[in-house]
């Protein structure tokens, strides 16, 4: 995952910031992209959001 730096603040966009903890989390974790999207995948199936488009970008 990609490093990049923080142009906003938690009071600014608390949606944005949200993302940024969470990539922050991943990122510590060193895992995959297969890894990354496996998880996301059973995160869909047991919540049952079958209201989400996957977009697969080609190889």
């Amino acid at each position: 995952m990609e490093h990049y730096k923080n142009y906003y603040t938690k009071e600014e966009d608390p949606v944005l910031w949200e993302l940024h903890k969470i990539r922050h989390e991943i990122a510590g974790k060193k895992q995959s992209s297969t890894e990354i999207n496996t998880i996301g995948y059973q995160l869909i199936k047991k919540y049952k959001l079958n209201n989400l488009r996957i977009v697969r970008q080609p190889v």
